[in-house]
């Protein structure tokens, strides 16, 4: 097993690896420390108060310590930023606080990961956190699935297919191949030396950034119906797979569709994307690209998942409604 830290959405060069001893495999920054695992690719360190505030208890879920036997009705919320959360602790602003809010008899656990897309939620619940016994499972998801496939196709490092899995595992893959680079070729190997005096210096780093060449511009290329359909494909299964998991423990499954831009928590964070220059990440004309196809998503599924008998809910019209009166998307109790 590996730990190690993100600061945002945790891509493999965004990791800071370390091994069980402590030994660095990356670059270090601050924020919530992971394990690799075989099932979900990675998951908190169980039992962390991280340096920007994260409290993360010893079922490596967000919040302060809990019992296995639940003494009140448990609701466990999984899904990846969205679900996760902002940063400042106790404090922060999430969406199983506001839930927390409105069922104050309820004990509402905050299952969130930074970056997770459908498959990682599904394993997680299905081989730990089954073990809580939710009364409820609640999944706040879709958006993450779509966009990792869509931002890989147009931004990926490499020309292969996307596997279905958080970028993460491609930003490893590209580290891991890097690593034997440096092993079996010594002139590499020295590059990466040069590279590395360079990111430690503070007027090497300064000018490099000034005059290292930009990279190629590249055109971002609209989702076509494939890709959509592949995305379709998986989120609905794992979804059938999670409602298969609740029934056979006693619990209730409820599909939440994220919102467009669930990931923005502000009016105001909102409002600036809205009007910026049509991207979500730098140049990937979302709103001119993104947008349509996760409307088309968020539709199919909803009608896929209703056939199928499991409840969901689309959250995109409440949240658009409740905008048009001034609420914010998270409500602080």
């Amino acid at each position: 097993m590996f730990s190690g830290r993100c600061s945002a959405r945790p891509e493999g060069d965004a990791l800071d690896l370390k091994t069980r001893d402590g030994r660095a495999l990356g670059r270090a920054e601050s924020g919530v420390e992971f394990i690799l695992t075989p099932e979900t690719l990675y998951e908190h360190r169980p039992s962390q108060r991280a340096d920007e505030g994260y409290w993360i208890n010893a079922w490596g879920i967000r919040g302060p310590e809990i019992d296995r036997v639940p003494r009140r009705p448990r609701v466990l919320v999984v899904g990846g930023s969205a679900a996760f959360g902002t940063r400042g602790g106790p404090a922060a602003s999430t969406l199983p606080k506001s839930l927390q809010a409105f069922l104050p008899r309820a004990e509402v656990l905050n299952g969130g990961v930074i970056g997770y897309l459908s498959s990682q939620e599904r394993a997680l619940v299905e081989t730990r956190l089954i073990d809580l016994a939710p009364d409820w499972i609640v999944t706040f998801d879709g958006w993450n699935d779509l966009y990792d496939r869509y931002w890989w196709m147009n931004f990926g490092s490499f020309d292969s297919d996307h596997r279905g899995v958080s970028v993460t595992f491609n930003g490893l893959e590209n580290r891991l191949a890097n690593y034997r680079r440096v092993q079996m070729e010594p002139g590499y190997g020295l590059f990466e030396t040069g590279i590395s005096l360079v990111r430690n210096s503070t007027i090497l780093s300064s000018l490099y950034r000034l005059l290292a060449p930009q990279p190629p511009h590249r055109e971002p290329r609209a989702p076509d119906s494939e890709m959509v359909g592949k995305t379709l494909d998986g989120y609905v299964a794992n979804m059938k797979r999670l409602d298969e998991i609740a029934r056979s423990r006693g619990s209730e499954l409820l599909v939440v569709i994220q919102p467009e831009l669930g990931q923005i928590l502000t009016d105001r964070e909102y409002e600036a994307a809205v009007s910026a220059s049509g991207s979500f990440a730098q140049g990937d004309r979302y709103w001119e690209y993104f947008s349509p196809a996760y409307r088309a998503f968020r539709r199919e599924a909803l009608k896929r998942l209703e056939e199928a008998g499991i409840r969901v809910l689309d959250a995109s019209p409440p949240l658009a409604k409740a905008r048009r009166k001034g609420v914010g998307f998270f409500v602080d109790p």
